[in-house]
């Protein structure tokens, strides 16, 4: 049994966590990660379109205005989705360890 949080599970679970507390817990964090790193990286877009910009316009580039709306929430909530399913899918598979089990592997 490999996994950085499986001990963590085990002592949440000895202490009676339930299933569905680690499930909250887990889904919690990696949305919260993902939206945040979602939102970080549109802003650092943002700011690297602003900077190059007149660059770009000086050799004769056509630059965008800024990002369209549509394809930067497609693309966030993409993060987001994907940051859930990494986060969330090895954890419920760990919850599913006996607690003495999980504990062993601290």
């Amino acid at each position: 049994m490999t996994g950085e949080r499986i001990p963590e599970i085990g002592v949440r679970k000895a202490l009676g966590a339930r299933g569905r507390d680690l499930f909250l817990q887990f889904f919690a964090e990696s949305t919260f990660v993902a939206g945040a790193s979602g939102l970080i990286g549109t802003a650092a877009g943002v700011a690297l379109l602003k900077l190059t910009r007149p660059a770009f316009e000086r050799a004769g580039i056509q630059m965008p205005d800024g990002l369209d709306p549509f394809t930067t929430a497609v693309i966030t909530g993409s993060l987001v989705v994907v940051g859930i399913v990494a986060a969330v899918l090895p954890a419920m598979r760990a919850a599913r360890v006996p607690p003495a089990e999980s504990l062993r592997a601290m």
